[in-house]
């Protein structure tokens, strides 16, 4: 079976329209890939959130309750305002961190560790100050904030690294090639 499709030839000088016979099982195989293509996207996009929002809120509530001292119920809120900030930024983040890491093709545990640490500051750190500018922080506030959790961003940086690529794996999900 034939699909006909017509096409305008620019070449032609009456315009005519010209007719293409392309087989349906070619039509269908491209219909397939693109099919699995939007499929593994998916896939990726649903395992680096899942990765994220779960590290993070385990990291960040941790930090809440025993460090800052905040109550149960005041973390629960925070978490559940910053999920929808991790479902928009966790998949942009891991992409970069995957081109970082395409980009300078690290070999060794500390240059693995540099790369990741830079990735996730370079990413962070702009979100972070954007994000406590819209709440309202004056600047001298806003540089106070950015050196004490930078410290944190970079302690974290390689742990999550590594938890994601572990996510990835267990759920057989690999990095598209998109750098």
């Amino acid at each position: 079976m034939y699909f006909v499709v017509s096409k305008m030839s620019p070449f032609n000088d009456n315009c005519k329209n010209k007719s293409i016979h392309i087989p349906r099982d070619e039509i269908l195989k491209g219909h397939l890939t693109l099919k699995v293509n939007i499929i593994m996207k998916m896939r990726c996009f649903m395992v680096d959130t899942l990765a994220t929002i779960i590290f993070f809120t385990v990291i960040a509530a941790c930090t809440e309750l025993f460090i800052a001292g905040m109550d149960p119920s005041e973390v629960f809120i925070t978490r559940l305002i910053m999920i929808p900030m991790m479902v928009l930024t966790a998949r942009p983040y891991a992409i970069w961190r995957d081109c970082c890491f395409k980009w300078t093709q690290p070999n060794t545990r500390l240059y693995k560790t540099v790369i990741d640490a830079l990735a996730f500051m370079s990413f962070q750190l702009p979100i972070y100050i954007i994000t406590l500018a819209i709440a309202g922080a004056d600047v001298n506030e806003i540089i106070s904030l950015v050196i004490s959790s930078s410290l944190l961003m970079l302690m974290v940086s390689r742990p999550f690294g590594i938890y994601l690529e572990y996510i990835r794996r267990y759920f057989k999900v690999t990095s598209i090639k998109q750098c």
